[in-house]
């Protein structure tokens, strides 16, 4: 089980079931565990990586069909990166009625995502749905205040504020608004946690496999010195030893990340992914992690890794296969970060002056406030002072106001209603390419239908 934000209060791990019987003693079972599949890749020896590659697109393409099953109104969140690219062309082939959204912002926009999921959507002729996060002007939009900031922490339950939270939940209410029918979305979730997705991307840059592994093993042996503060889910990763066949001595941290990775899913990526669209009402499903498909990646022996896995390659195979216009080369982007610009940054800035002073009036008052309101005020002026300040500065402060809001929820057991009614229907609206960049010179779409 794993510690929570709250004394005396645990959460279960992925795959581990309580067992509840009157007169014994609750008891935990794990019935299920990447780890176990890892026994299996010493057994297969050296296949053909021809093998995986087949069989992980044939799982993939079975994993899409069945969650597209329904008799409502279906959605895909498309980046344009590559994850929600292939599925977008997995799910082209039995689905021709899913709508698609897709976050334009500055940053998507640099990165050359909001371009591919235009002609992704133009090619399968999905409904697409470009929202436009302008992020000088969203907070005004949205008339985001302190009861705006209450009920996106109340609703992901957790003392803490990410922008990528806040942009899910804003574009889920969207589409929920453009579709109030719509129960399902699909997500590029998991994608990377099993087939070397971090091995190169854009801030996290590896010359080869071996040097990502190096710097794999380089951050276990910094969880293993902070051992004392760091989730429960991480220690297994950290403590255990797999069989690994003696020409590839690093193929056991590799299954360690991949144990930390699971454990990361758990308690992060689908902990938000759950909360910011159930709370509207939809149903979030996560195609890339059928169980099938991450035991087949954890059964690939680790003399395969690198061919399969650095610069998730394994994944790329199949989206060459069903979309070969996309550009092979594309570079892996976090959500919201190119390197470019410092759109979040702002956006963060905007939060905190936003919210600040109401949240001071509302929370620090108050004989159970954890902060000093002085230390907090502080902070608050030294932000107000330097415009240019670090986001991490910033964040800091928001995670402080966070924790106070967090902690009264919990305390007085309070429950933040969505502000403005029940509905809370989205302000935000769809983004238009300039006239320019509408369609690709008509040379070029006519050379992609001929690949295809």
């Amino acid at each position: 089980s794993l510690n929570t934000y709250l004394q005396g209060v645990q959460q279960l791990a992925g795959g581990h079931a309580l067992h509840l019987l009157a007169g014994t003693e609750p008891s935990l079972q794990c019935y299920w565990a990447v780890k176990d599949y890892f026994a299996k890749a010493c057994e297969n020896g050296h296949p053909d990586p021809a093998f995986f590659s087949e069989r992980y697109g044939e799982l993939l393409q079975d994993s899409v069909t069945r969650q597209l099953m329904s008799d409502v109104p279906l959605g895909l969140f498309l980046s344009g990166g590559i994850d929600s690219s292939l599925l977008a062309a997995m799910a082209a082939r039995t689905n021709q009625e899913l709508h698609c959204f897709t976050v334009v912002e500055e940053n998507t926009l640099a990165a050359g995502d909001v371009e591919q999921s235009l002609l992704l959507a133009r090619k399968f002729g999905f409904h697409h749905h470009p929202v436009y996060y302008d992020t000088n002007t969203i907070l005004d939009q949205l008339q985001f205040g302190l009861e705006e900031f209450e009920f996106l922490i109340w609703s992901l339950e957790r003392p803490s504020f990410h922008i990528e939270w806040f942009l899910k939940l804003e574009l889920h209410r969207y589409a929920k608004t453009a579709l109030p029918g719509l129960k399902v979305i699909l997500l590029g979730q998991g994608a990377d946690e099993f087939a070397g997705g971090y091995s190169h991307s854009m801030g996290n840059e590896s010359t080869d496999w071996q040097h990502y592994l190096q710097k794999v093993s380089e951050n276990h042996r910094t969880l293993r010195r902070i051992d004392r503060h760091i989730p429960g889910y991480i220690r297994p990763a950290l403590n255990e030893t797999f069989p690994v066949p003696p020409d590839d001595g690093l193929g056991a941290d590799y299954y360690r990340e991949m144990i930390y990775r699971t454990g990361l899913l758990t308690a992060y990526n689908l902990w938000h992914e759950d909360r910011t669209s159930s709370c509207h009402g939809i149903e979030a499903r996560v195609p890339f992690l059928d169980h099938r498909l991450v035991e087949l990646l954890a059964s690939v022996p680790p003399a395969l890794h690198a061919r399969l896995f650095y610069n998730k390659a394994i994944v790329r195979q199949q989206l060459a296969k069903v979309a070969p216009f996309y550009p092979p080369d594309k570079q892996k982007v976090k959500f919201y970060n190119t390197g470019q610009g410092d759109s979040i940054r702002r956006l963060r800035m905007g939060v905190v002056q936003g919210v600040y002073p109401a949240f001071r009036d509302k929370y620090l008052n108050r004989p159970e406030a954890i902060f000093s309101a002085s230390k907090l005020d502080t902070h608050h002026l030294y932000l107000r002072q330097n415009p240019k300040a670090a986001s991490q500065d910033i964040k800091e402060l928001l995670d402080c106001m966070a924790i106070e809001v967090f902690a009264h929820c919990c305390r007085h057991m309070a429950y933040m209603p969505p502000p403005r009614g029940p509905d809370r229907a989205s302000p935000l609206r769809l983004w238009s390419p300039p006239p320019a960049a509408a369609a690709p010179k008509k040379a070029a779409v006519d050379e992609w239908t001929m690949e295809l």
